[in-house]
């Protein structure tokens, strides 16, 4: 939807490969959540004239989080996932990685009211991290920093954002985001290499 101006239900189901029950449950919740909006086509000339499905760029932005190395970062991203903001934070060796991370995210709080943003503005928070992230206990597996192993990272974010919260391993997020440069990516079999302070891979 973000690459298309507009878009019927049917043309995003055929697109998307899913239903339309699907797609009308999926764009009742961006709709609750101020993301698309539905107009009637003024192009149709004869019959009923079918909803046309826009997003709303500027309304909603996602917060993500890069926990992946020492020096934490963070993005404000549009709904078409354009950069709208950023900042880092460094990490002072005198305090354990929970205290650095409580320290950035009230930085990131203090940024919002700054700025005047509302907590309403905000649809999500996702989260990169340097390791396989259980969902079921809250917690994350392989990372090269022992620390990260005993917290409740979901839980600890969720004592500053309320809104739904994304959690997942750095090097397959990275793999996604760049396998949706390729043609027909969707229909492929990736294996993503990554080389930096350590050396990853995921199966896309």
């Amino acid at each position: 939807m973000v690459a298309n101006e507009e878009l019927t239900r049917n043309e995003l189901a055929h697109r998307c490969g899913i239903s339309l029950g699907t797609v009308a449950t999926i764009l009742e919740e961006l709709g609750h959540l101020g993301v698309v909006v539905e107009t009637k086509d003024s192009r149709a000339s004869v019959g009923r004239k079918p909803n046309i499905v826009r997003v709303v760029r500027n309304a909603k932005k996602i917060l993500a989080l890069d926990l992946a190395s020492r020096n934490f970062a963070y993005e404000f991203l549009g709904v078409d996932l354009r950069e709208e903001g950023h900042g880092t934070h460094r990490f002072e060796p005198t305090r354990s990685f929970e205290e650095n991370l409580r320290a950035m995210l009230r930085e990131i709080r203090d940024y919002l009211e700054r700025i005047g943003l509302r907590d309403e503005a905000i649809i999500g928070v996702g989260v990169s991290v340097p390791g396989s992230y259980r969902y079921g206990i809250d917690r994350i597996d392989n990372s090269p920093f022992p620390e990260l192993h005993s917290i409740s990272l979901k839980t600890l974010i969720q004592e500053y954002f309320s809104q739904p919260i994304l959690i997942d391993h750095d090097v397959f997020l990275a793999a996604r985001a760049e396998i949706q440069h390729y043609p027909e990516y969707e229909k492929r079999n990736v294996f993503y290499v990554f080389l930096g302070e350590g050396v990853g891979g995921a199966l896309v």
